[in-house]
């Protein structure tokens, strides 16, 4: 015991070097943390939202939790996407307990999100691995891997992924144990709560998994079991499963309502969005965040979403533990020990591959049947990117990595491999253990070559810009009620500017982005074509201006002439307002 207690401290103490080397970017109090600045203040903003209803005592069974302020005049618009309750929590303890502000808090609550990914995915981990440093090592590389990295960076509530891994967890131990655990059961419902607040891509994703899952279990791990111990093996992961769904229906219920209440969500993820959706070969080895060492190597073929590397030689060596499966497959009567460790590990992991694997690139295989199961399996259909399905691919694939790593690393199949365990005075045994510690370390060196390099937006210059709007916003209207809609004629950049300054003031905004948008805002991108004179006016543009009390308008007076748009907006109703600003920014307000 006390040995298995000095490698685990001495492996984290060694992986938290690397990982002290990602981190230590993040921390500094005016940035997000991300690739994509405007996916990253739209999460923002809304966490904004989300901490403040819960400062105002409200809980996530309050009708008034949902309805953050944009795409105003609608309700319940927090259920249009992630709902970020686990993330606004986070930040709510930061702000109120500890003082900090509500761009450290984020910058904290992501930090700790990818070492709770890094802890829990160890634990799951160590039920099908024993040598800690290897469990633990498998866990970072997942936590820390190519798709986790991009995801995370790109969209701020992946980095809650900790509930898979704590699922999977007592979902796995409930398929081994011979008996009923009452632990197991609660254990499988508050990791489906944890993942209901934090992340409805995890969420749909693991309970789809599950099934078949569960199934591989039925054919492989208790296949000797008597039908009633299976009967009961069955209904323990139903009520599992049940309890977890019952418990997560505060926040499950405002995504029905409002799916009622917008039945145009049901058509925006059609056949053709599905192709473009569909993840290709290439997608799986290579994708935006590979480092220096292979960019000259290797290029990105495709949108960043597709992407499914882990890691280009993570890849490479998972490729080459599915080689040496097939070998000791085919070898399998001179290694009888390697089929009873198929049977009572590989499943669940290969298992999780495979569905995997067909939520992602199924389309390619039979697109018919692909899309008659998008349309009888709940959920799959209103999933916006699938290539995230690799939160679970990558998982599965270090799994079936390490796990031939463990199998190579057992005294035992050694021996079976190589015949004698020593040869010539030779230990085979320490060979073959150095010879895994050295791919290990190879695989968490490349994660420390330069190339993700934390990439940020700095929130300076949008709070600055907010605080000089607030200030104006104020004398226009002290009650900071009136429903603002921000036109930028000159950017294509739509969401920073009215997402940025609703950091910085409580007015509620026409604008709006979302993974749904509802029909009564879409028109909003033919706005600047009809202030140009160059659309028609639409029944949805109509609609924006009567729901905006206040226009903010950006543009250049040497390209767009002021009269021109000054007509067009008083023919509404909104007259010029004089503001100190140094931007070319005018307000607009009705009469």
């Amino acid at each position: 015991m006390k040995y298995r207690f000095n490698t685990v401290f001495l492996s984290i103490v060694i992986l938290l070097i690397p990982t002290f080397y990602f981190l230590s970017r993040f921390v500094t109090g005016h940035h997000i943390p991300g690739i994509s600045p405007g996916d990253n203040i739209f999460c923002l903003f809304v966490i904004k939202n989300v901490v403040q209803n819960f400062a105002s005592g409200l809980t996530p069974m309050d009708n008034q939790f949902w309805d953050i302020k944009m795409f105003y005049p609608n309700e319940g618009v927090l259920a249009f996407s992630d709902p970020f309750i686990l993330q606004g929590l986070f930040i709510l303890l930061f702000t109120k307990i500890f003082g900090f502000n509500l761009i450290l808090s984020l910058e904290i609550m992501f930090c700790i999100f990818l070492l709770l990914n890094w802890f829990f995915a160890s634990i799951f981990i160590s039920e099908f691995i024993t040598p800690p440093f290897l469990f633990i090592s498998a866990g970072w590389l997942w936590a820390f891997s190519d798709f986790m990295l991009f995801q995370t960076s790109g969209h701020l509530q992946n980095s809650a992924s900790f509930g898979i891994p704590f699922v999977f967890f007592f979902f796995y131990r409930q398929i081994k144990s011979k008996k009923w655990n009452f632990g197991n059961t609660i254990g499988i419902a508050i990791g489906l709560v944890l993942l209901s607040c934090g992340n409805l891509y995890n969420l749909t994703f693991t309970v789809l998994s599950i099934p078949l899952v569960w199934l591989a279990a039925f054919l492989f791990s208790f296949n000797r079991s008597s039908k009633l111990e299976k009967a009961k093996k069955f209904l323990e992961l139903i009520g599992s499963v049940f309890l977890g769904i019952i418990l997560s229906l505060p926040v499950i219920l405002p995504y029905f309502r409002v799916r009622s209440n917008h039945p145009e969500f049901f058509n925006q993820r059609s056949s053709e969005y599905l192709k473009t959706e569909v993840v290709h070969l290439a997608n799986f080895f290579t994708g935006p965040m590979v480092t220096p060492l292979f960019k000259n190597y290797f290029y990105d073929p495709v949108l960043p979403e597709r992407s499914q590397s882990p890691g280009t030689l993570t890849f490479f060596f998972f490729i080459s533990a599915i080689c040496i499966i097939l070998f000791l497959i085919i070898k399998d009567q001179d290694n009888p020990s390697f089929s009873k460790y198929v049977k009572k590990h590989l499943f669940f992991p290969v298992s999780l591959l495979a569905f995997s694997l067909f939520i992602a690139s199924g389309y390619l295989l039979s697109p018919s049947f692909y899309e008659f199961a998008t349309d009888i399996i709940p959920g799959l259909r209103q999933i916006r990117c699938l290539g995230r399905v690799g939160i679970l691919l990558t998982l599965s694939e270090i799994i079936i990595l390490f796990l031939i790593l463990n199998f190579l690393f057992q005294k035992r199949a050694s021996g079976s491999i190589s015949g004698k365990v020593t040869v010539n005075g030779i230990n085979k045994l320490k060979i073959y253990r150095t010879f895994i510690l050295f791919i290990i370390l190879l695989l968490i060196l490349e994660k420390n070559i330069p190339g993700f390099s934390g990439i940020q937006t700095d929130l300076n210059p949008i709070y600055q810009s907010g605080m000089r709007l607030n200030s104006n916003l104020i004398k226009l209207d002290r009650e900071e009620q009136t429903p603002i809609l921000e036109i930028n004629l000159d950017q294509d950049n739509y969401l920073i500017g009215p997402l940025g300054n609703g950091l910085s003031h409580n007015f509620p905004i026409v604008n709006g982005y979302s993974g749904y948008y509802p029909d009564s805002h879409r028109e909003y991108f033919n706005m600047n074509k009809f202030l140009k004179g160059n659309f028609e006016e639409s029944v949805g543009i109509k609609s924006l201006f009567e729901w905006a009390g206040i226009i903010i308008l950006y543009f250049d007076k040497t390209r767009n002439p002021v009269g021109h748009i000054r007509k067009i907006l008083s023919d509404k109703h909104f007259s010029m307002v004089h503001t100190e600003t140094e931007y070319d920014i005018y307000f607009k307000f009705k009469k």
